[in-house]
């Protein structure tokens, strides 16, 4: 399965990653593959999408997100979560609030696109 992938159109630049259904170990590993992906593509208008479905969000891995939106603040101008529950959603605005980044979150795939759309276009 294929958890980053780069698409482009309309004057943006998509990364779109894929921590779905990965154990804490795997979401790590992860987790620095994009952080290197990011600040090693030479870009400073990337869109960020994320399906976050299954992936729990415990203190370390908060604080990880915490401390990656930090550090990915000046690569990305849009920012979006989807396939997130309830709890993920409020673990996210919480992390938004704290690094002073704006996220937008959707619960379905459907939901994003049509964001995408509206924004990307």
């Amino acid at each position: 399965m294929e958890r980053l992938k780069w698409e482009t159109g309309k004057g943006y630049n998509v990364l779109k990653v894929d921590f779905s259904n990965l154990d804490q170990d795997a979401l790590m590993d992860a987790f620095d593959a994009t952080h290197h992906e990011i600040v090693n593509s030479g870009e400073d208008n990337i869109v960020v999408i994320t399906n976050i479905e299954n992936v729990m969000f415990d203190r370390k891995v908060t604080r990880l997100f915490e401390a990656m939106s930090t550090k990915h603040k000046p690569f990305i101008s849009l920012s979006a979560f989807y396939r997130a529950n309830l709890l993920q959603k409020m673990a996210i605005e919480a992390i938004g609030k704290l690094t002073e980044r704006e996220f937008h979150i959707f619960r379905s795939e459907d939901e994003l696109k049509v964001w995408m759309d509206e924004k990307l276009n």
